[in-house]
């Protein structure tokens, strides 16, 4: 049933603790992979709470990242040192700042 994807939690095992080592062999034989629903029903449940207040920090230090590394990129290639460098040696000394951004 499991390996199936049924559609009813009667059927479906409710956590990957239910699964025995029989169910999970014949997972792994399987040629089709599990169903997203049955992967939910495997997980606990608070493995998908939403939490909007903590999203929205880590979207704002993204941000924030990706505008400070942006910034310093930016002051780096307009430097008379950086101006200076020959063609290699330019990419080399921004390589790391393009990686960060």
């Amino acid at each position: 049933d499991i390996i199936k994807g049924a559609s009813s939690s009667d059927d479906a095992l409710s956590t990957i603790t239910d699964m025995n080592d029989e169910d999970i062999a014949a997972m792994m034989r399987n040629d089709n992979p599990p169903l997203p629903g049955t992967i939910m029903k495997m997980l606990p449940k608070d493995t998908f709470h939403v939490d909007t207040k903590t999203s929205l920090m880590y979207a704002g230090l993204d941000v924030a990242a990706v505008a400070c590394s942006m910034s310093f990129l930016y002051a780096v290639v307009q430097s008379d040192f950086y101006n200076g460098l020959p063609m290699i040696e330019q990419a080399l000394t921004v390589a790391p700042l393009q990686i960060l951004t």
